[in-house]
């Protein structure tokens, strides 16, 4: 829980001079907590590459996101956002608790971004012509033979769902389609 309970690090402490001590206080606090789960990963290499990414990052023209949108838009500029993982998956919309940690609705730019409602124009929904998920949740028309394996789109164990119909319904009417 990083962000809810505010133990994380977020791009800006890039720039404060003491963000190496602050990882570390950071890294501590998480390796007790993975001492509980028989944690013994050593992560000086993952460390390392952490440590010069960093450095790549500070040398980024580094800015506050919801000031830099907002500007753009008060100066009659066009802001894409992308969402990604349908309205099924969203925290608080979604098929819970088979749901991301997110909101990936277009309501998710206003928190997400710092957008205010007013501000968000044109939608665009885009659906493709079956589900996927990786990991549990209902799944009423789930294909477990050859043709959902040949539909798997990466490595990952997903499982695939053919009828959108349901998804296609909540996304539209805002309804729940069961």
């Amino acid at each position: 829980m990083d962000k809810t309970g505010r133990n994380g690090l977020r791009v800006g402490d890039l720039l404060d001079k003491s963000f190496t001590t602050s990882y570390i206080k950071l890294r501590l606090k998480h390796q007790k907590l993975l001492d509980n789960y028989a944690f013994n990963e050593d992560i000086s290499v993952w460390e390392e590459e952490f440590f010069e990414a960093v450095e790549f990052l500070k040398h980024m023209n580094i800015v506050n996101g919801e000031y830099f949108i907002n500007s753009k838009l008060q100066n009659g500029k066009k802001v894409l956002a992308e969402g990604a993982q349908g309205s099924m998956l969203d925290i608080d919309f979604g098929t819970f608790p088979f749901v991301t940690s997110s909101n990936t609705i277009t309501a998710g730019v206003c928190s997400g971004l710092g957008v205010a409602p007013q501000k968000i124009g044109e939608v665009i929904g885009v659906t493709k012509a079956y589900c996927t998920r990786v990991g549990g949740g209902p799944f009423p028309t789930e294909l477990n033979d050859e043709t959902g394996e040949k539909l798997r789109t990466n490595s990952a164990p997903q499982r695939e769902d053919p009828d959108v119909a349901v998804g296609l319904i909540w996304w539209l009417f805002g309804l729940p389609a069961w």
